[in-house]
């Protein structure tokens, strides 16, 4: 559907001059999409959601079950 039409997000979010970003009020942040800042330095901290995960990533960053517990999650990690 066109965004000039009556189409509205299952969830919320903001768009911007084509950047779309996801509010996500019940955690007080807004989720900015890292594509759309190309000049940041980027380092990953964790991996969410990992018990979905199809491959295996080995890379040593934490492998959360879920989401962590601060954000409504298990707060379970899983083994890499």
């Amino acid at each position: 559907m066109a965004r000039g039409s009556n189409w509205k997000p299952t969830n919320p979010v903001i768009i911007v001059c084509d950047h779309v970003f996801t509010d996500h009020p019940a955690w007080g942040l807004v989720d900015v999409y890292v594509a759309n800042l190309p000049d940041l330095k980027f380092t990953p901290a964790l991996h969410v959601h990992y018990q979905e995960s199809v491959l295996q990533i080995k890379d040593g960053l934490t492998k959360m079950k879920d989401m962590p517990a601060e954000m409504g999650g298990s707060g379970e990690t899983l083994s890499e």
